[in-house]
């Protein structure tokens, strides 16, 4: 991709989710996302039918998946079930389907009510007040400043978003397919733990760990400004299967309007325009 010489400009959206600079210029000239531009909805649609696809079948099959399709399942399971969350995340910026905030806001609340019954509003709340001061005390996803350990860390970011309501949903969901699964003669309990239950744990672990651990570890900061946040510069096929690229984390809080599939784009663009600067610099 050719670097882009072109400067940063500020939208005029205001609000931590909605600030967005044009990397280099260039977004808009290398696809970025338009008000007719469907790529983020197809998107979510495919990975909620996958997930509840693959959930079905699974279910349905698991007494005959041989060890290592068990094993290959489930990975496929929890990558479609931290999609589901990555899809919410980009409602909650609007960048779904740019210009739509109601359909944004619907397929998110979708997407975490499948991922764990999980709050909306209280999310999107919590994400609001993440992006306006991240690694702050005023960061519902930081550390208390105190217990920055990544296990005490991983408890009290959890223990932010669930709630008794929450976790009552949630079980009654697992005992409501479970006793389907026994009204049709097919499926074990161990297939729910197995294809539902560990998938939403280990995406919460992989979303802790790439989305928050990673990028925001360090000093206790109060802004973006004080506050440097890291990206993790993988090929862009490890990045998406690490975590939808959310290891480009400090083009995310940049650009948070730019879609999780175009950041491998962006993070192109602002290499490219560091490049320039390190080349006119040494000139």
């Amino acid at each position: 991709m050719p670097c882009s010489s072109a400067t940063p400009s500020r939208s005029d959206r205001s609000g931590p989710l909605h600030r967005q600079q044009s990397p280099g210029g260039a977004l808009c000239s290398a696809g970025g996302p338009a008000s007719t531009d469907l790529t983020g909805v197809v998107l979510a649609a495919l990975i909620i039918a996958g997930w509840i696809l693959s959930l079905g079948g699974c279910l349905i099959e698991a007494e005959h998946l041989p060890a290592i399709g068990v094993v290959i399942a489930l990975l496929c399971r929890t990558f479609l079930h931290t999609g589901l969350f990555i899809v919410a995340h980009d409602a909650m910026h609007g960048s779904l389907f740019p210009g739509n905030r109601r359909l944004n806001h619907g397929i998110g609340r979708v997407a975490l009510g499948l991922y764990g019954c999980l709050d909306y509003d209280l999310c999107l709340t919590n994400h609001q007040r993440h992006h306006a001061s991240p690694a702050s005390r005023q960061d519902p996803d930081y550390h208390d400043g105190l217990r920055s350990h990544p296990l005490s860390w991983y408890i009290r970011f959890m223990g932010g978003y669930l709630s008794p309501l929450q976790m009552t949903l949630l079980v009654g969901l697992w005992a409501g397919g479970w006793m389907t699964l026994r009204s049709t003669g097919s499926g074990l309990i161990a297939s729910i733990l197995l294809f539902w239950t560990l998938p939403l744990l280990l995406s919460s672990v992989q979303l802790f760990l790439f989305g928050t651990y990673l990028p925001h570890r360090g000093s206790l900061g109060t802004t973006l400004k004080t506050h440097e946040v890291r990206s993790w510069a993988l090929p862009p096929l490890l990045s998406l299967l690490s975590c939808y690229h959310f290891g480009y984390h400090w083009e995310h809080h940049r650009y948070p309007q730019v879609p999780w599939h175009l950041l491998p784009r962006v993070h192109a663009i602002e290499t490219c325009s560091r490049k320039r600067h390190a080349q006119r610099y040494d000139d």
